[in-house]
């Protein structure tokens, strides 16, 4: 949810972050320092609402940055 997503900030681990959000369903093993969050709400068959999160995690696996994309719930 949107107040799940609102908790991250810079400094959490990963683990923390899995707590607050969950682990995202595909983990890139070439990316291994970002996880992507999308969500998407479709209506009559077409896209109605499209959301994305992506965690940028340093060499310690701290989020060093959040970008978001769309409109969430």
């Amino acid at each position: 949810s949107d107040e799940q997503f609102k908790q991250l900030k810079p400094g959490l681990t990963k683990d923390q972050a899995a707590i607050i959000v969950g682990h995202p369903v595909t983990i890139y093993i070439f990316k291994k320092n970002r996880w992507d969050y999308i969500y998407q709400e479709y209506r009559n068959n077409s896209l109605f609402k499209s959301y994305n999160v992506s965690l940028f995690f340093d060499k310690d696996d701290k989020i060093i940055n959040i970008t978001k994309e769309g409109e969430l719930f």
